[in-house]
């Protein structure tokens, strides 16, 4: 009997553990998304009256045959929009900066394969709520 008890009570730490552990992790990526919802860029992107059409995991064709996927793609009366997601945006000088920049640069190339109609603006997110405009 004692043992079960104790069997228990290593259950119930061990899922009080667990259930903390999830509660933390909920709680930062709550945080997260509400930094993000909170800049104007964000609001401009998802929540714009402007906003004609999306397209989430849009797959492409580049001019070389590679089939590339946009995260989301967002048309609006004036422009073509690419956002790109990633877990977090280095700084300007790192090597992983120029590689996301050069990615974006691909898709930016496809979309106006297809559409000369408008310009395309590119952006990055991040998970920690960063978002940054590339030129």
């Amino acid at each position: 009997m004692n043992l079960i008890k104790r069997w228990r009570g290593r259950q119930g730490a061990a899922r009080f553990s667990w259930m903390s552990m999830l509660f933390q992790k909920v709680n930062a990526k709550t945080c997260s998304a509400s930094k993000l919802l909170k800049k104007p860029l964000v609001t401009e992107l998802f929540n714009s009256a402007a906003i004609s059409r999306t397209w989430e995991e849009l797959d492409i064709e580049a001019a070389d045959g590679r089939l590339l996927r946009i995260d989301r793609l967002i048309e609006t009366n004036s422009e073509l929009i690419i956002l790109d997601y990633k877990l977090s945006i280095p700084e300007e000088h790192d090597e992983r900066f120029h590689d996301y920049v050069s990615q974006l640069n691909g898709y930016a190339q496809a979309v106006l394969n297809l559409r000369q109609d408008k310009p395309v603006r590119k952006v990055l997110i991040s998970a920690q709520g960063d978002v940054q405009e590339i030129s």
